[in-house]
């Protein structure tokens, strides 16, 4: 029987509006892994990836637990430090979730559940670990990066289900040494935008080629690529400490931005919904900039480690740092 307490509080600072612990009450310390937020820019609810595969589904204003995702196909084999989190995505009317795995000792690294009841829908069939998902803007597919490791030479897929039959739609491979670790559905077009190393490719999911691709010099590597809202631009970070975006329908570089914190440029991207500023998130530091001025904003440093962010349609950042059996939710308001 697991015990959920939680706390809420109003935090007196100017950015910071509200916040809410969940604890996981049992003997076994569990961490969270990996948090995310329903995409319908409401963030009415978020899923948290606990250290043992199990997911569990909250609402975001009340706390209150909507379902719980267990995976007794990977608990059964006992502890395992390479299987892991590797991605959590919500559908886009937010009714189903995907979770996927990097790791070995299962027959599955990717499913689909449902959010009210807890129950997995589709098991997904994959001959290599599941990096990252995307959903299609009309949920019908879910695209993931894979990688399967032979005799130690690494091969990469892109590998698209469809939703509906649980069951592979196209795979295709790319004999590259890098991983696809970060990619994003063009929210009206068949377009799928995915890093792999020093690229990022544009890729036409109708008849299945390349678009084009655009790449860096040197040693330095991407790891974050996203589609702005209105899907005319695409930014991605990288680990050169700098935030580049692109014109979609050419594929030039129109903006780079070099970040303040030698970290953010190579974690996670967030774009807001009126395309005003773009966020840059590391461990414990969440930046956010004007795409127009170049100017930094604001800055907040958290002392836990994030593990999950989403924008709100309140123009707000919502974002959930983890600890020993608990995540804490905290809610900054963006300047307008």
């Amino acid at each position: 029987m697991k015990n959920h307490n939680i706390n809420f509080c109003v935090i007196l600072l100017s950015i910071i509006l509200i916040s809410g612990t969940v604890v996981y009450g049992q003997e076994d310390v569990l961490e969270p892994i990996t948090v995310i937020f329903t995409q319908a820019m409401d963030g009415s609810r978020y899923a948290v990836g606990w250290s043992d595969w199990h997911v569990e589904i909250y609402e975001t204003e009340t706390q209150r637990l909507v379902s719980e995702v267990t995976s007794p196909d990977l608990s059964d084999k006992g502890p395992n430090p390479i299987l892991r989190f590797s991605d959590l995505e919500f559908s886009p009317l937010g009714d189903r979730l995907a979770i996927s795995f990097s790791g070995d000792h299962a027959d599955s690294l990717g499913r689909i559940a449902d959010v009210d009841t807890g129950e997995i829908i589709h098991f997904l069939n994959s001959r290599a670990f599941v990096n990252a998902v995307t959903w299609s803007p009309d949920g019908r597919y879910l695209a993931a990066g894979n990688q399967n490791s032979i005799v130690g030479l690494s091969v990469h897929y892109l590998t698209i289900w469809d939703t509906e039959t649980g069951m592979v739609s196209q795979e295709h491979e790319f004999g590259l040494r890098n991983s696809v670790y970060s990619l994003d559905w063009h929210p009206t077009d068949p377009l799928l935008l995915f890093s792999i190393g020093s690229r990022i490719f544009v890729w036409n999911t109708e008849v299945e080629a390349q678009e084009y691709m655009v790449s860096l010099e040197g040693e330095d590597y991407f790891v974050s690529t996203l589609w702005s809202p209105n899907g005319e631009q695409f930014a991605a970070s990288s680990s050169d400490s700098k935030i580049r975006i692109w014109e979609a329908s050419t594929g030039n570089l129109v903006k780079s931005i070099t970040v303040t914190s030698s970290h953010l440029g190579s974690i996670e991207l967030l774009w807001e919904h009126h395309e005003t500023f773009i966020v840059g998130i590391s461990y414990n530091m969440i930046e956010t900039w004007n795409i127009e001025t170049e100017e930094l904003i604001y800055s907040v440093q958290t002392q836990s480690h994030i593990i999950g962010t989403a924008w709100t349609i309140d123009n707000e950042i919502v974002y959930a740092i983890g600890g020993e059996n608990e995540v804490e939710i905290e809610v900054v308001e963006v300047a307008k």
